[in-house]
């Protein structure tokens, strides 16, 4: 979101019309659906460096900076998601 935006601005984002998909989404695997597969981090990848990654990440180090959502992504792999209270995979944002 665009700094200075709060959660109500979120219904003047654009919203892009989409078709319906043939599939259930929830009940296809990311990245072309919902369904995130539980899976172990592979070896050199630190739980806890993960969390200190996070946990900077929804930390302000500046005026008007808010992180509502981090996904970290390896090998292809959805290895971490976190959202912000009142956010979810499916809220609008800008990016």
């Amino acid at each position: 979101m665009a700094p200075g935006m709060n959660k109500e601005a979120i219904a003047q984002l654009p919203e892009i019309e989409r078709p319906t998909p043939p599939h259930d989404l929830s009940q296809l695997a990311w990245p072309h659906g919902d369904l995130i597969i539980e899976s172990t981090l592979g070896s050199g990848i630190s739980q806890s460096a993960l969390n200190a990654a996070s946990d900077w990440a929804f930390t302000a180090h500046a005026v008007g900076e808010d992180t509502t959502s981090l996904l970290i992504i390896h090998q292809g792999n959805l290895i971490y998601e976190r959202y912000a209270p009142g956010f979810d995979y499916s809220t609008r944002t800008r990016t």
